[in-house]
């Protein structure tokens, strides 16, 4: 992975690298265990006393939050992430537009704090879901039914949150209702109450969640059809076991209908690819795989405009076929990938346009894109021992566009 403490630059690395730079000569610097540990960043560390107001009818009017987050000894370049992540995601799922976050940061004498395992994510759905429970036990209602009355609807998005979040989509009660289903949960309230008769310490909980990705910056992405018609991918998304690999070609053959074979991904060499950002905090499908997608749709359009030439057609009377291009109604009027590189590369083009078949893209999205869930879970906890079992977990997450099964599975 590339998260974690892997985010910041550390005061070693810049020394080893300046070092390198003086002696002409490389550089290798390793911590022992105990450094490691106690001078990079660990995890979250907060304190969060939270207030809601509601309506009668379960109506939230409106959130109070006060954090104290202790950054620990040292301030590193992420520290100041996860509080301010909770921040922005205060509201959770929920239609909430009064809201006031307050966070005071301190100092102690403790390892440096920073983004790991959601970086902010699991702060805020914890404060929220937990504030929800306790507020449909003083109302006397039902926690499904407080929730499903808050939740920000299919048809408001997007949606702007009180903190000033835009939420680009989402359907909240869909992994509700699917994750219900799928614990069978009714079944799972007769087995709490029944066990609880006799005398065991067991419980039922549930709890929706929303979560960005794509964030932190640009990435780059280029896409070009050499003159065998193959296709060479290069991005500046790095790999280290996210399986880029595969999704990004898989992502370069629907587009421009070829075979995943007859495309070829380069990456992690600066030399060769672009500038890009990174490859960290479920980023890398959204904005890779978005600049991959745009400058492979930009190579598609002239294609079609040179494909037309040859053909001596009109560019809108073009459509993709299976290897390359076709005339719209005359699928036997078909020209190949190579074919039409043949041409870009030998300047058989229209006239005033560029020879190649290249194109380069710095892809920077104005917004993440939020996915969203539900988990359900039945534990119960040994009276003697105070050991919690989970039982029971089902969590369902709308992943959207799914590019590869097998990886995500």
């Amino acid at each position: 992975g590339g998260f974690g403490k892997k985010v910041p630059v550390y005061r070693e690395d810049i020394v080893a690298c300046y070092l390198a730079l003086q002696l002409r000569k490389p550089i290798k610097w390793v911590a022992t265990r105990s450094e490691d540990f106690l001078t990079t960043i660990q995890g979250r560390d907060q304190a969060m006393t939270s207030e809601m107001a509601l309506r009668k009818d379960g109506k939230i009017l409106g959130l109070k939050v006060k954090v104290v987050a202790n950054l620990g000894a040292y301030l590193h370049s992420s520290t100041a992430g996860p509080p301010q992540r909770m921040l922005g995601m205060a509201c959770g799922s929920y239609q909430i537009q009064d809201v006031r976050v307050e966070i005071v940061a301190v100092f102690t004498n403790t390892c440096p704090t920073g983004p790991y395992r959601g970086a902010g994510r699991p702060e805020s759905v914890l404060n929220i879901e937990r504030l929800l429970d306790k507020a449909s036990a003083v109302l006397g209602m039902d926690r499904l039914e407080i929730r499903r009355k808050n939740f920000i609807r299919p048809d408001q998005f997007p949606h702007t949150t009180g903190t000033g979040v835009e939420y680009d989509s989402g359907d909240y009660e869909k992994p509700l209702r699917e994750a219900l289903k799928m614990s069978d949960y009714d079944n799972l309230l007769r087995q709490r109450d029944e066990r609880r008769k006799r005398g065991e310490l067991v419980g039922v909980g549930f709890s929706t969640f929303v979560e960005p990705s794509g964030g932190a910056g640009f990435e780059s992405g280029t896409v070009r059809v050499e003159r065998t018609g193959e296709v060479t991918v290069l991005t500046g998304s790095s790999s280290h076991g996210q399986g880029h690999e595969t999704s990004w070609a898989q992502i370069a053959a629907e587009l421009v209908k070829t075979s995943p074979d007859d495309v070829t991904i380069l990456h992690g060499d600066t030399h060769v690819s672009q500038q890009g950002t990174g490859t960290f905090g479920s980023r890398s499908a959204v904005v890779g795989g978005g600049a991959l997608a745009i400058a492979a749709q930009r190579v598609i359009e002239k294609a079609k405009r040179i494909a037309a030439h040859l053909v001596e057609a009109a560019p809108e009377d073009i459509v993709q076929a299976d290897g390359g291009f076709a005339v719209k109604g005359v699928p036997e009027k078909k020209i190949s990938w190579r074919q039409i590189a043949a041409a870009a590369y030998s300047g058989r083009l229209p006239k005033g346009m560029e020879i190649g078949l290249q194109e380069a893209v710095f892809f920077d999205p104005k917004r993440e894109a939020w996915g969203f869930g539900t988990h359900v879970a039945f534990v119960s906890i040994d009276r003697d021992t105070g050991r919690l079992t989970i039982e029971k977990l089902v969590l369902v997450d709308d992943c959207g566009v799914v590019i590869n099964p097998m990886i995500i599975e």
